[in-house]
């Protein structure tokens, strides 16, 4: 039996494996893969879904990590901090440097009816930012405005 497989691509972040292991939770096979291998576990590995992981680096540095975003055009993608900032910066969005550092504990939100975030058994999450996304890549939906029963290929 061919088991589904979700890549968690891990750019540095301290909760990668985290990820890993709560994918793992919810019944789906999951491994970690530094960002430097992702281009050749993906084609070796073809998995079901990617996630691109956090890390301390901007998306703004010249020499910022990134991955070969023609592998994932047909895989459903989560992206999540840098992750996200980096499939915003290279899929047609727009990412700015912070006027202010976010560093802490934060509560998600709004939690808009009916959306994916309102779903989240708790709204408590940490952030380690000195980037923001300023405008969402055509086609792309934030957590805030993506319905559940709608999820897209390409998601953040």
């Amino acid at each position: 039996m061919q088991h589904q497989l979700v890549s968690v691509i891990d750019f540095g972040g301290q909760y990668t494996q985290l990820i890993v292991r709560r994918v793992r939770e919810q019944g789906c096979y999951s491994e970690m893969v530094p960002w430097q291998q992702a281009e050749a576990h993906i084609l070796d590995r073809k998995p079901t879904a990617v996630i691109l992981s956090g890390g301390p680096r901007s998306t703004l540095e010249p020499d910022a990590p990134t991955i070969n975003f023609d592998l994932l055009k047909d895989l459903p993608v989560l992206g999540i901090c840098y992750g996200q900032q980096l499939m915003a910066k290279n899929l047609g969005g727009e990412v700015q440097k912070s006027t202010e550092r976010e560093y802490g504990k934060r509560h998600l939100g709004p939690r808009t009816p009916g959306t994916l975030v309102e779903t989240l058994k708790n709204d408590l999450v940490w952030m380690s930012h000195g980037d923001k996304v300023t405008h969402v890549p055509p086609g792309l939906s934030s957590p805030q405005a993506l319905k559940p029963a709608q999820l897209p290929p390409w998601k953040t």
